[in-house]
């Protein structure tokens, strides 16, 4: 197997769609439960859009097992033989899928440049970033009928709303300096001139950009996946190659580069060193990651945010990918815990939380990723 860093640049705005569409007219065809008038297109990609990506671009260039002219598979064995019999998957042993050709990806990041070609690694400011949490002394507190302690958060105020931040090699950007919101608001109307006669024909779609214009920095999304030998994804027809992810056609660069020990992704050490906190561990999601709440209501102390997450669950005879088609299976509906989130925790608590986190199916495409700090 093969390390590649991928990096994915934008040829314009793009939309990561979630589990809300816009409302339509015909209710027999789609489910109204997820259907709104505004729609927000998620910030990065969803790590299952990363993994789909790459099946395609390795099926796609195959001339065995696809047709690129009527874009469809033509030999669903040799499909397999590249790609693996399914999608992502999740089973209740949560056991790691068989994607053949590509063994794991990482979680996607930020990679920004000031210097032409010099790019440098972002990544979500932890959701402790300018704050000291201790617990000498302690606030009793009584949550949901239970009693415990809960520390002081110096500098923190409840009134101020704090932007999310990205830092780096000695770098703190705020997120509306990277994400610049693309707004598209507008009225269909039919041939005739005239609007539907539901509401259905207005909506406002935000759409997100990487960096203005006027900035000299730039930004790009980037992560880690190893492949079988081989693929070489540095040389043609992967390299510089355009790929599709996200709806509305959202284009990107596709370029590759060897990935090597020293790249590894973590918080850098201007973080670490903030050695004083609440307990004797603290342990950093370096990506989005599924834990159920029993899992986690014995840690000491936690900062956190949760995302939704939700997958189409396809085979090599998927002919459908439309997100609310009726041919496709769409997973269960569950909560992750956003990468950056903060547990602060025991040695003993600690092992617990690592042996929770060590879901194989979610770490091989990059959820339940951690990083683990030591006071």
């Amino acid at each position: 197997m093969s390390k590649y860093i991928v990096s994915l640049t934008p040829l314009g705005k793009y939309f990561f769609g979630g589990d809300m569409t816009f409302k339509v007219s015909d209710k027999n065809d789609y489910n109204e439960r997820y259907s709104s008038y505004v729609i927000q297109s998620g910030q990065f990609p969803q790590q299952t859009s990363l993994l789909g990506m790459m099946r395609f671009l390795l099926l796609s260039n195959s001339s065995e097992a696809f047709d690129t002219i009527n874009l469809k598979i033509i030999s669903t064995e040799k499909a397999r033989e590249i790609i693996g019999a399914q999608g992502f998957v999740i089973t209740k042993d949560y056991a790691s899928n068989n994607f053949e050709k590509i063994k794991n990806i990482s979680p996607c990041f930020l990679e920004m440049s000031v210097n032409e070609g010099v790019w440098t690694t972002l990544l979500p400011a932890p959701k402790d970033y300018g704050y000291n949490v201790s617990f000498t002394p302690a606030i009793k507190v009584s949550f949901n009928g239970k009693q415990g302690d809960a520390p002081i958060l110096t500098g923190y105020d409840p009134k101020e709303w704090k932007e999310d931040l990205y830092i780096g090699n000695n770098t703190c950007i705020k997120a509306s300096e990277i994400f610049i919101e693309d707004a598209r608001i507008g009225i269909d109307k039919k041939y005739n001139g005239k609007t539907e006669k539901d509401d259905s024909s207005y909506y406002k779609q935000i759409c997100y950009r990487l960096g203005n214009y006027k900035q000299k920095r730039k930004f790009r999304f980037a992560f880690e996946v190893e492949v079988d030998d081989s693929i070489n994804l540095t040389a043609p027809p992967y390299q510089h190659s355009i790929v599709n992810i996200g709806g509305d056609s959202s284009q990107f660069i596709f370029e590759a580069r060897k990935a090597t020990e020293e790249q590894s992704i973590f918080y850098p050490e201007s973080y670490n060193n903030k050695k004083e906190f609440a307990s004797e561990y603290k342990v950093v999601l370096l990506s989005d990651s599924y834990l159920k709440r029993q899992e986690v209501e014995k840690i000491q102390y936690a900062i956190t945010n949760i995302v939704p997450f939700r997958f189409i669950q396809t085979t090599v005879e998927t002919t459908d990918y439309t997100i609310l088609s009726p041919k496709n299976l769409r997973s269960n509906k569950y909560y992750l815990y956003q990468k950056g989130s903060v547990f602060f925790c025991t040695s003993e608590q600690l092992l617990s939380l690592k042996e929770t986190l060590e879901k194989p199916c979610f770490k091989q495409i990059g959820y339940n990723h951690y990083q683990i700090i030591k006071r």
